[in-house]
């Protein structure tokens, strides 16, 4: 949607029947399922993205693959009330942050609804996956000390939690985005695209995922020859103490 490489639906219509037809023909598996994944407004989350080719997509796939990062939001959409409401002023970094994450998750299932709204108007029944969504722990541009303070391990964790919640009570398969970081994403600088991972690159797991530690569900593994063990020494303190509150930065 917002990329310079966005792909027309019907782009990705023309290639989806190769695909079926290469299923039906035997060339591909039949078991193999097809799908398209894109951010939830290209897939008529919103109404500038609706016609006939995107209707004749989602019939022809077998499932629906939809993107949702409130994360982004948090700097590119004003439907999110990221920062403090007013009557929230007097609250705690920490305060803040939970009512901010509260919203974020309301939006993002209002984002699932449009789709699934979408699908209903156009007489298409189809499951709907979360194919991407997820935090990240860093940034130091728009989502940053000096953007939205937006990224952070805190942060990361309650909206995790969050997800987690929201994903398990309603029964969504969902991908959380993602397992460890990518710092050659942010060319090894501390850009946000590089620190989704719920592990950092050499296997560190952050705050979001202590618990796991805990639980010795990492017993036996390791990342580069160490074993995983939680960040900053697992001092949570050293997590409270890099916490921003919420702010607003126009786009």
């Amino acid at each position: 949607t917002w990329q310079v490489h966005f792909v027309p639906s019907s782009t990705i219509l023309k290639w989806v029947k190769v695909l079926r037809q290469a299923r039906t023909s035997g060339r591909i598996p039949a078991k193999l399922l097809i799908t398209t994944s894109d951010n939830w407004a290209a897939l008529g989350g919103e109404k500038q993205y609706r016609n006939e080719d995107l209707a004749e997509l989602m019939r022809q796939i077998d499932f629906v693959s939809l993107h949702t990062y409130a994360f982004h939001d948090t700097f590119y959409n004003p439907a999110l009330q990221w920062a403090p409401l007013p009557d929230e002023a007097g609250l705690t970094a920490s305060e803040q942050v939970a009512k901010s994450i509260e919203r974020a998750i309301a939006l993002q299932k209002a984002q699932y609804s449009a789709v699934q709204n979408y699908l209903k108007d156009i007489g298409v029944e189809k499951e709907i996956l979360i194919g991407e969504t997820g935090w990240a722990s860093l940034d130091n541009s728009y989502y940053g000390n000096e953007g939205t303070c937006a990224a952070g391990e805190y942060t990361a964790k309650l909206f995790y939690d969050a997800v987690m919640k929201w994903t398990r009570e309603n029964n969504l398969t969902c991908f959380y985005f993602g397992a460890f970081d990518e710092p050659w994403k942010s060319k090894g600088t501390a850009g946000s695209e590089g620190h989704f991972g719920l592990l950092t690159v050499d296997g560190q797991a952050k705050y979001a995922i202590w618990d796991l530690v805990d639980a010795g569900i990492f017993k036996g593994l390791s990342r580069g020859g160490k074993p995983i063990a939680k960040t900053h020494g697992g001092d949570e303190a050293v997590v409270l103490k890099k916490l921003k509150a919420p702010k607003h930065k126009k786009h």
